[in-house]
């Protein structure tokens, strides 16, 4: 009687944990969704300072390398669908910025 009780609390204790587990991991997920940036938005925003005046030649180069660094080293799987849809348009490029 004592081993069948001591097996239904550790199936308990094990179904408890995995559902735990499981929470934890959609929670997680949550949090990863909403902290993800969309660059191309950033770039836009900044390309629309620059257009304005708000940001000279060189530091708008810098915020684009460094945009563009971002983009490589880790793409959100958003941001690598609109760069592949814009890549041939130039997204990083900056249209007023002599080539």
């Amino acid at each position: 009687m004592r081993e069948a009780r001591f097996v239904i609390a550790a199936a308990v204790l094990v179904s408890l944990v995995l559902i735990l587990v499981y929470v934890i991991q959609k929670l997680r997920g949550l949090a990863l969704e909403t902290r993800q940036v969309d660059y191309t938005e950033h770039l836009t925003q900044f390309r629309k300072m620059h257009e304005e005046g708000q940001l000279n030649d060189q530091d708008f180069r810098r915020v684009k390398q460094h945009i563009s660094k971002q983009v490589k080293e880790k793409p959100t799987p958003h941001d690598s669908e609109e760069l592949e849809v814009e890549q041939g348009e130039g997204i990083l490029d900056d249209p007023h910025e002599d080539r």
